[in-house]
């Protein structure tokens, strides 16, 4: 993420601004009867782990909770039917993060911990660097020690979900200790439902090599955009012809299936047009992911991680890894632990031909789970149910010696 000056990040038109915020501090600091805890997702989407431990945290009325999202995006009205909701870099926003005791969050950019950017400088006496609880947005497969160990983000509570995960997060350079990593499950498990509905669902994950960030002065954060036109990727091309494949088709036509289209948010603007006709769903950002998982019967991805929530499910994913080299070798994190052969939730194809004909030997046998993937699932979790409570006893822990719960 990349720091800015402080004129550039933040609306400070003159010293007034900063005096009155730290009287406001200091009117609020020696009254608060409650601990007070921050909880987000993405800055203009929620629908994560954030979202579902804020629903959760209103049965505990003796800690005051906001939820920190963009007022501008579609979710802000939403999430304030459920609880306290705060504008992303409003006052109110600043003087909280000032207030709080943690921030809880399903992400780990700059402005999760520090919204004042580079005009931290302005309360560094009063910035206590609340305790940052990273909640995830999914089961680390991988090796993300190079943007989630110690030295970089210094997370006091570490979420984990599987017993592998808990060891990867031990043994590889994340330079954390024991007490800081958590074995509890997603906050959204508590709330995965099977309603299926005969969906076989494609969810590739976003591809870094097609994308490059820029910093937008309005929104005060890096974004990633194209860097040129996706449309003629190689990437865009596999999905547009395993999507648009006349014997898939026919073969849902026959046996009663629906062919459902989720992109990854980062790329969801640029793969409208991968979606030719109404045999196909396009799922978008209107539709939750759980309610898309709920659905499904079966997933088609390539690396991403809804496939652990898809298992927890008991349902079978298969993997379409045509770019392996090279996406490990461009993205965000690198190949970890997980082995899609030895540890995957169903078969790795390798050709369209290869994936067609096993979705539709899956859709003939009512996308019934195979043994081998049923064991690998039901050993995969230690626990079912209760992830909210166990993340809030975690929390509450770390926070009791200090008397503040």
């Amino acid at each position: 993420m990349e720091y800015r000056s402080a004129l550039k990040c933040l609306p400070i038109k003159n010293a007034d601004w900063v005096i009155n915020l730290r009287n406001q501090y200091f009117q609020r600091i020696g009254c608060r009867a409650k601990p007070l805890w921050l909880i987000m997702d993405r800055t203009d989407r929620a629908d994560d782990n954030g979202e579902a431990f804020f629903k959760y945290m209103q049965q505990h009325k003796e800690v005051d909770t906001y939820f920190v999202i963009r007022e501008q995006c579609k979710d802000f009205k939403r999430l304030q039917e459920i609880g306290n909701v705060v504008p992303l870099y409003s006052e109110k926003h600043f003087l909280l993060t000032l207030l709080a005791e943690c921030v809880i969050s399903s992400q780990c950019n700059g402005f999760v911990e520090n919204p004042f950017w580079d005009n931290a400088k302005y309360f560094r006496d009063l910035y206590h660097r609340p305790h940052l609880i990273f909640l995830q947005h999914g089961v680390i497969k991988d090796d993300m020690s190079p943007t989630l160990n110690r030295f970089h983000t210094n997370l006091k509570g570490f979420v984990t979900s599987t017993v592998a995960e808990y060891h990867s997060i031990l043994e590889y350079p994340y330079h954390y200790g024991e007490e800081s990593i958590w074995l509890t499950g997603l906050p959204v498990f508590d709330s995965l439902q099977n309603n299926d509905r005969r969906y076989i669902v494609i969810a590739p994950t976003w591809r870094k090599e097609l994308m490059v960030q820029q910093w937008k002065e309005e929104r005060l954060e890096m974004v990633w955009i194209p860097k040129g036109n996706i449309e003629s990727s190689d990437y865009y091309k596999r999905y547009r012809e395993l999507i648009r494949d006349p014997e898939l088709k026919k073969a849902c036509r026959e046996n009663a299936y629906t062919l459902v289209f989720k992109p990854h948010p980062l790329m969801e603007p640029y793969l409208g047009g991968i979606v030719e006709d109404t045999e196909v769903r396009y799922m978008g950002g209107e539709i939750s992911y759980r309610d898309v998982l709920s659905m499904g019967s079966l997933m088609v991805t390539d690396y991403s991680s809804l496939a652990f929530e898809f298992a927890y499910l008991g349902k079978s994913t298969l993997y379409y890894p045509f770019d392996r080299k090279d996406f490990f070798a461009s993205h965000t994190y690198r190949q970890g632990y997980f082995d899609y052969v030895r540890d995957g939730f169903g078969e790795v194809c390798n050709s369209k031909k290869e994936l067609v004909g096993r979705i539709i030997s899956y859709m003939e046998n009512g996308c019934t789970v195979k043994d081998k993937y049923r064991e690998r699932m039901q050993k995969l979790y230690p626990c079912h149910g209760g992830a909210c409570s166990r993340i809030y006893e975690h929390i509450r822990q770390l926070t009791i010696g200090e008397g503040k719960l």
